[in-house]
């Protein structure tokens, strides 16, 4: 059985530290085995549990620096952990109306979206990588 618990508190000072744990100040720690490398840009697109769960896993296990990642989201939400990582975060709510805009700012060829928000329609935003030849991931 799964307990709920009521008025649950993300810990950002613990998860900060746990962070660090990871980092050095020269980048994520060398020791993990990188399964792939990647030189172009990443946009994850949201930023809650789920995007927070897996930024570092995407650093640990995929030769990509910071730098090359962006986070765009519709609250403030994860702001220290994205700002820990050496990664940017922008917020910025994505618009039925103005998507494509709003991807041609982060994207092209050859680049990777992955749509870790549960607001974002994915049938138009695969429809958006397909056309561009963007690496997609739901």
């Amino acid at each position: 059985m799964v307990e709920i618990v009521p008025n649950f508190v993300y810990n950002v000072p613990l998860a900060r530290q746990q962070l660090r744990d990871l980092t050095r100040s020269n980048g994520i720690v060398a020791v993990h085995k990188k399964y792939a490398s990647f030189k172009g840009r990443m946009l994850i697109v949201g930023f809650g549990s789920v995007g927070q769960g897996s930024l570092p896993l995407i650093l640990r296990h995929i030769d990509i620096n910071p730098e090359q990642i962006t986070i765009i989201t519709a609250n403030a939400f994860g702001r220290e952990i994205a700002g820990t990582l050496g990664v940017k975060f922008i917020v910025e709510p994505i618009k039925s109306d103005t998507y494509v805009a709003q991807y041609d700012k982060y994207l092209g060829e050859g680049d990777f979206l992955v749509n870790a928000s549960y607001d974002v329609n994915s049938l138009d935003t695969i429809e958006y990588c397909q056309k561009r030849d963007i690496l997609y991931i739901d």
